[in-house]
């Protein structure tokens, strides 16, 4: 850049980051005044990094202490200082309009558009490629010898990519310089420039120190060059010793040569790098982990150590090659935990609301009316979150899974007078021995306001621009958000705004842009919005990237994950300037970065991370998250080779809740863990009461229940002892259930639990109960509409004259199934249901018409119809029967023409039992008929009929049969009167699983599946008397003979 020699002693060489702070404090030392001469020029000392500006204060502050007339800046503040300085401002543009002038230039060159359009923000590699050649100084007068260059050492296909980037660069490089755009290296460009011709004017300075830097853009080293030869700055360049062998300086330190020779001239230190180091030895501790959780546990406890035995937070330092979301988790978890302070210089966790309200909105904005319904509510800030919940919700229900079908939603159609039910249980009743849910309503006008807002914001984004001058675009972004504020003056995202708006002034106004060029430029500006700094304000322990580490010196270093792939990091090529063209090209663009200097770039930064500390902690995981095994990093291999280090003597870290060797504190939760893991002994008791607080007589009584010490032969809570006594009114129907399984009775009818999501939409969950409520209403219609009473009692019955219900026809099916189908869907708030339902409950209902009009008629005298029936039994210990009644509900109750006998119908979408009735009623089955049997009167027969295709469709219990019941109630009621409702969760044998396990749609609350439950539960029935009610309900099912 320019034709001055650089001045003499411009180059400090050090031998490591300790030996170039100690260089840096000793230039200063002779350069700062020891006695106050007034203000004048100050001295600067120029840093790449902020993280490395707040470490160099620090420094000075700790050897000089307050210190007047010395400025650290970085890069970046120094080249904005010259400007200011120069009233020179810089054009509008920047990063953002050189990315949309590549990616649009990019488009038009064929060999791109055709092998790149059809991948999502295909061209984000030529946008990389051209940043690169931009940065490294390229004018578009370079185009015809970069593509000769080119052409000459490439062939095929990757030189006409390489070529057209190339054109594409050129491109960019005239349209910023005809309209003045700045591009990304335009703020150092500038500031070289005005340096070079205004030298100190513009940057009065009593001595300039470049400190910290390794490499450069092009355009950064002119800047850099020009502040050497311009402003006779001196650079302190870090040529660290070798790590392995640290009496030579690390053959790594070539990384710097590209640097020196642009600003200092060609082989400046080389004859230095070969010469050797001063010997900076640092002594080395190692250990592997099981994964990266265990790592990051043991270091941060290793750190509790150090800082107990007096080193300062801040001269600790954790560096990582790079910090994954997971990693930055782990390291808020376990150094919070352990109460170590620390600070993330750039490190971030990822956003809360803002990052998730801006990935929503960019949906939005990219997919239209097709974005998801979630999405748009995700975006969406209308300040009332239970509206906004309660909304969500019922979109679910109503199916309405895209924008675009909640905008035209027939609000009247779609929910009852009151509104639209929700599947969110308020308050539940009692009723008929059933737990009856009352569900959450959402108002019709809520309702109708949300989908009138999504009407508006289709409308809206069928407006977007397909290309449009850039102010256009974001009026258009503008209107989008309004729809999405709670009203025209509501608030809306602060942080999401602003991006925007930063995004906004970065743009030329009247820039013509397509959409397809613009939204990746959108979603970049977007992207990790609202994340925040994993902790701290600069103080405590340092967690690092190893650029952010980069000339930073420690008391003590650690350096985790040091394994293959890892560090170093994988070199992976260009898919479109390609490695061979890079180098075709560097003659001529000498600081275009080329992916072989990496290699050397990764051994550069691990030698001056090992010079950076006089002690250094090594580790590596042996197991990634997958399981799969990981090798140690060819670093650690090196150092075990060259005798640095024993890889076989590498202590092997605990995994987090192992127990470890040392005295060090642990977190209450940890040791909770650890000593549950070893038995429940006092310590186990100390540690939970530290975390929870739990009488500790109730929290053992608990875990011996859910995991007994010794086998238990006895019954606990969670084997059903409850304690809950029989009602005074008791339902057939809640028999039914008792007989099927005592735990799931009472979790369903006495604490009105609903299955799970995934387990209701089932045959045997919410759309099983809709199909049998629907098929149940529209029998009941059918006879109803013709006037046969309803909801009666078989006395009134009995009573009455039997109506003709002819058989009725197909139509009239079809018409009520829909019409009850959607009637139902919408009280249990699922109307998208409606349909499948309606569909469902039409098998039923044909062979309902086959069955129960089998003559083509019917005589019927009600339905619906309740009555009493009294069950004979014999407590324990007693001598004489007692009687217990139960009451039920018929649905239809028939009375055969000429005859007097009643028959009481009770449809079935299940199968009531896989046994002959006798069999079945001595197992505690078809309790119904029984009651109907007992319960409609002399002669009266109770008949299942049975919708399902079965071989006996019909199953008749007369009164004589009704009898056998006498045994099953002895347990039925005797076990109820004892309070307990056992889960039947295997066979009475304690092997296999229960009857009911297979379909139960609660199992999430009970304990099936664990097999020694199962076990304990059969010893324990085993130790009762034969005829005790308990053990009696328990073999129920197994029962062979009338009991």
């Amino acid at each position: 850049m320019l034709k001055t020699n650089p001045p003499e002693n411009s180059l400090i060489l050090a031998s490591g980051p300790r030996d170039a702070e100690k260089r840096l404090l000793d230039r200063l030392g002779s350069l700062i005044p020891r006695r106050p001469q007034g203000f004048g020029p100050p001295i600067r000392i120029v840093v790449p990094s902020r993280s490395l500006r707040r470490h160099v204060l620090k420094v000075l502050a700790d050897h000089f202490g307050a210190v007047v007339g010395v400025v650290v800046q970085t890069q970046r503040a120094l080249a904005l200082e010259v400007l200011e300085r120069a009233a020179v401002e810089l054009p509008s543009g920047g990063a953002r309009v050189q990315d949309l002038l590549a990616r649009r230039f990019a488009a038009n060159e064929e060999v791109l558009q055709s092998d790149l359009s059809a991948f999502d923000d295909g061209y984000a590699s030529v946008v990389a490629a051209v940043r690169d050649l931009l940065d490294a100084g390229f004018g578009s007068e370079k185009v015809d010898a970069l593509g000769e260059k080119i052409i000459a050492s490439v062939g095929g296909t990757e030189a006409e990519r390489a070529v057209a980037v190339i054109r594409v660069a050129a491109q960019c490089h005239v349209a910023t310089e005809r309209f003045g755009f700045a591009h990304r290296g335009t703020l150092h460009q500038k500031a070289a420039e005005v340096l070079v011709e205004r030298g100190e004017a513009v940057l009065p300075s009593r001595a300039i120190l470049i400190y910290g830097f390794a490499e450069a853009t092009g355009l950064l080293s002119d800047l850099l060059e020009a502040l050497i030869r311009r402003g006779h700055a001196q650079i302190v360049m870090d040529h660290p010793p070798d790590p392995a062998q640290s009496w030579r300086r690390d053959p790594g330190s070539v990384f710097t040569q590209r640097l020196l020779d642009h600003i200092i001239g060609p082989g400046a230190g080389r004859d230095e790098i070969e010469k050797g180091a001063a010997d900076s030895r640092c002594e080395i501790s190692a250990f592997n982990a099981p994964g990266a959780e265990a790592e990051v546990r043991e270091i941060a406890g290793r750190v509790r150590g150090l800082l107990q035995s007096g080193v300062a937070a801040e001269n600790i330092g954790v560096v990582f090659r790079g910090l994954q979301s997971s990693t930055t988790a782990a390291v808020r978890r376990h150094f919070g935990r352990l109460g170590v302070p620390f600070s993330g210089e750039g490190a971030q966790a990822p956003g809360g609301a803002s990052a998730r309200r801006a990935s929503a909105l960019l949906d939005l904005l990219m997919l239209g009316p097709d974005v998801r319904t979630q999405s748009w509510l995700n975006a969406a800030f209308w300040g009332d979150s239970q509206k906004m919940r309660e909304l969500d919700l019922a979109m679910r229900t109503l199916g309405a899974a895209r924008l675009s079908q909640v905008a035209v939603l027939e609000v009247e159609a779609s929910v009852g007078r009151s509104g639209l039910r929700l599947p969110v249980v308020e308050r539940m009743d009692l009723v008929d021995g059933n737990a009856r849910k009352n569900k959450r309503v959402m108002e019709k006008r809520d309702l109708a306001a949300g989908v009138g807002r999504a009407l508006a914001l289709v409308e809206i984004l069928g407006e977007r621009p397909v290309r449009a001058p850039v102010g256009i675009l974001f009026v258009w972004i503008h209107k989008v958000i309004d729809l999405l504020r709670c009203d025209a003056e509501g608030e809306y995202d602060d942080v999401l705004i602003s991006a925007l708006d930063a995004l906004e002034g970065e743009l030329p106004e009247e820039l013509e842009t397509r959409w397809a060029e613009f939204s990746p430029l959108l979603a970049n500006a977007l992207e990790g919005l609202g994340a925040q700094a994993i902790g701290g304000l600069g103080g405590g322990v340092q967690i690092l990237t190893v650029t952010e580490a980069r000339g930073r010196t420690f008391e003590h270093l650690f350096l985790p994950s040091l394994n293959r792939g890892i560090f170093p990091a994988q070199m992976a090529d260009d898919p479109v300037f390609s490695s061979t063209a890079r180098r075709a090209v560097s003659q001529l663009l000498p600081d275009l970065p080329l992916k072989e200097r990496g290699r050397p770039e990764e051994r550069y930064l691990f030698a001056q991370l090992m010079a950076s500390a006089p002690a250094v902690t090594l580790s590596y995981q042996r197991v990634a998250a997958d399981g799969k095994e990981m090798n140690p990093s060819v670093f650690l291999e090196r150092l075990h080779l060259e005798g640095r280090l024993s890889l076989a003597m590498v202590d092997a870290g605990p995994d987090v809740f192992e127990g470890r060797r040392d005295d060090l504190a642990r977190p209450s939760l940890e040791h909770a863990v650890i000593e549950g893991l070893d038995g429940r002994g006092p310590g186990f008791f100390l540690a939970v009461d530290r975390l929870v607080d739990l009488p500790k007589n109730h929290l053992g009584a608990v875990l011996e229940e859910l995991d007994p010490l010794l086998p238990r032969q006895d019954l606990g809570p969670f084997q059903g002892i409850i304690g809950l006594r029989p009602p005074k009114k008791i339902w057939v129907s809640f028999l039914n259930s008792l007989v099927d399984c005592p735990w799931k009775a009472f979790l369903q009818k006495e604490l009105g639990l609903e299955a799970p999501p995934e387990a209701a939409f089932s045959e045997e969950g919410l759309v099983g109960a809709l199909v049998g409520s629907v098929v149940h209403e529209v029998l009941e219609r059918v006879a109803v509409g013709l006037g046969v009473p309803a909801e009666g009692t078989i006395d009134e019955a009995r009573r009455h004259s039997a109506i003709r219900v002819p058989r009725p026809n197909i139509a009239e099916l079809e018409r009520l199934a829909a019409e009850v189908a959607r009637n139902r869907a919408l009280d249990q708030g699922v109307p998208a249901l409606a349909p499948a339902v309606a569909a469902f409950a039409l098998q039923f209902l044909h062979r309902a018409l086959e069955l129960a009009w089998s003559t083509g008629e019917a005589f019927v005298v009600g339905v619906e119809t309740t009555g009493e029936a009294e069950i004979r039994w014999l407590p324990e210990g007693a001598e004489h029967e007692i009687g217990t009644l139960v009451h039920f509900r018929a649905d239809r109750i028939d009375r055969p023409a000429g005859g007097e006998d009643l028959l009481l119908l009770d449809y079935k979408t299940g199968v009531p039992a896989t046994v002959g009735p006798q069999l079945a009623i001595a197992r505690g089955k078809l309790l119904q008929g029984v009651a109907y049997a007992l319960g409609g009167g002399k002669g009266s027969v109770g008949q299942y009929v049975v919708l399902k295709d079965v071989k006996k469709p019909l199953v008749d219990i007369d009164e004589e049969m009704a009898k056998g019941v006498t045994g099953p109630a002895r347990a039925i009621f005797g076990s109820w009167a004892e309070g307990v409702f056992f889960p039947r969760l295997s066979s009475p044998d304690g092997q296999g699983k229960g009857p009911s396990c297979g379909w139960c749609s609660l199992k999430s609350a009970c304990l099936y599946g664990d097999s020694g439950i199962g076990r304990r539960m059969a010893a324990a029935f085993g130790t009762m008397n034969e005829d005790a009610p308990l053990r009696l309900m328990w073999e129920l099912p197994v029962q062979k003979v009338k009991v």
